[in-house]
């Protein structure tokens, strides 16, 4: 048995007074980037409705599903290929895969059908798990994306970010509804009420914020209004029921 520096485990038969050595077999697979500097760190993790399945994703440029029972890898996506299918071109200056591929935050729709992906650059790619093809992939801002959330009724998608706005999908056409926000720091975590009408955020200066949905507007007195609301995630760190 050898254990690895990439988060690796390999089985590797061998008989060795007669200097036998079979084909290796990797038992254990994990986030790991070997040519990067720093970038090892794996952020984002996701349950799926039937609970046999997660998916985490990595600034190591991947994102994986893994199997509850077997506890195995059973897909890693390579984050550096586009929708079109062509290798995103490395940061010309570090000669590394550049920011826009390190995954920072993923969910997974209600039904199963759609995975989001944020990354530390500010993209937003979205797959089909029909086919595990890119439906979306666009830009949305600058900064990191930290935290995004499917609605439970799976009508919408929100996505935090660190230039501390919330953006607003909807997910039947993944049209941007709106950008909002009065966070006064970066935001971090983020869950939904189960009706999918309020959404609570924490942010990086310790706020705790209403919003109502669609309409996307704030919530003052979110803390009162919502105390009996029940809530699909528990995600915020900072909370009344925390």
């Amino acid at each position: 048995m050898v254990g690895t520096f990439g988060h690796e485990v390999w089985e590797v038969p061998c008989k060795l007074k007669e200097n036998i050595v079979g084909k290796p077999n990797c038992l254990i697979k994990g986030h790991y980037a070997p040519l990067n500097k720093w970038n090892n760190e794996c952020w984002g993790l996701a349950t799926f409705p039937s609970k046999d399945k997660y998916a985490t994703c990595s600034w190591d440029q991947t994102l994986r599903i893994w199997d509850t029972a077997t506890r195995k890898m059973d897909k890693c996506i390579d984050l550096k290929i586009d929708a079109k299918g062509q290798k995103i071109a490395v940061d010309p200056k570090t000669k590394e895969a550049g920011k826009d591929v390190w995954a920072s935050s993923v969910d997974i729709s209600p039904n199963g059908a759609f995975v989001a992906v944020g990354t530390f650059g500010g993209n937003l790619r979205v797959w089909s798990m029909k086919d595990w093809k890119i439906v979306y992939e666009k830009p949305l801002c600058k900064k990191h994306i930290e935290d995004l959330k499917f609605s439970p009724d799976g009508q919408y998608l929100v996505c935090g970010a660190h230039d501390q706005k919330l953006y607003l999908y909807d997910t039947s056409n993944w049209k941007k509804i709106k950008t909002f926000g009065r966070s006064s720091a970066s935001v971090i975590h983020i869950d939904w009420t189960r009706d999918s009408q309020c959404i609570r955020t924490n942010d990086a200066s310790y706020e705790i914020l209403y919003y109502a949905i669609p309409g996307c507007n704030q919530d003052t007195s979110g803390a009162s209004n919502l105390r009996d609301a029940e809530w699909a995630t528990q995600s915020c760190i900072l909370g009344w029921a925390v």
